[in-house]
């Protein structure tokens, strides 16, 4: 309110201008304020059964809030999600490789030296024979009498040999100085002969029959 005399601004409701003291006309007479009439609260509304609260302190979620207004706490299904991860790949089936048959056993064969009783396996892809390998057959046990007769073996210290190629057995004179006989037939100098099971074998002053096992 401006005074008219001195011209000064005074608040609404002054009876007198404060910067002069003049009587302000226009204000209203002055009297006891009257203090506000007491406005009742409205009651807080009772949170709908529907709504959704916060699961750490209850309070009533406002609108799609994602966090509760009260706590912080996210909402149910709101908070922060990790990151979408790929799946990993499912291993591919193992395949078990199929079991391969066991080879059939290699034939084996057998050298009977029916003169001394004795005898030679043969079980590798070639043996090589002569006095030596005799001699040794010769250690099983045999007759008294025969002592001396084994230890005039005549036969080379490397008489023939014996081999195998697949299934079959073969005998090759080694050039021996008495030579060897297949069922009767000289083979030296011949190369090599087929073997067979019954096949008899004469060299030095020996006798052999050769078997497969």
């Amino acid at each position: 309110m401006k005074c008219e005399k001195c011209g000064a601004e005074n608040i609404a409701g002054c009876a007198t201008c404060e910067s002069c003291g003049e009587e302000l006309t226009s204000a209203a007479p002055s009297g006891p304020e009257l203090a506000p009439e007491p406005v009742e609260p409205e009651p807080a509304s009772e949170p709908s059964s529907d709504a959704e609260t916060c699961a750490s302190c209850g309070a009533e979620r406002v609108g799609d809030n994602a966090f509760c207004g009260k706590c912080g706490k996210p909402f149910a299904g709101t908070g922060p999600t990790e990151p979408d991860t790929e799946p990993e790949p499912a291993p591919e089936p193992t395949v078990e490789p199929e079991p391969i048959p066991a080879a059939e056993s290699a034939v084996r064969g057998v050298l009977e030296i029916t003169t001394n009783g004795g005898e030679i396996i043969i079980d590798s892809d070639e043996v090589r024979l002569g006095r030596n390998e005799i001699r040794e057959a010769a250690k099983q046990p045999v007759p008294e009498t025969q002592y001396e007769y084994i230890s005039r073996v005549k036969s080379d210290k490397e008489q023939f040999r014996i081999f195998r190629e697949g299934g079959d057995f073969f005998i090759e004179d080694r050039g021996s100085s008495n030579g060897t006989k297949l069922n009767g037939q000289e083979i030296r100098g011949k190369g090599r002969q087929p073997l067979r099971d019954g096949d008899k074998l004469v060299f030095a002053s020996f006798e052999a029959t050769f078997r497969t096992l």
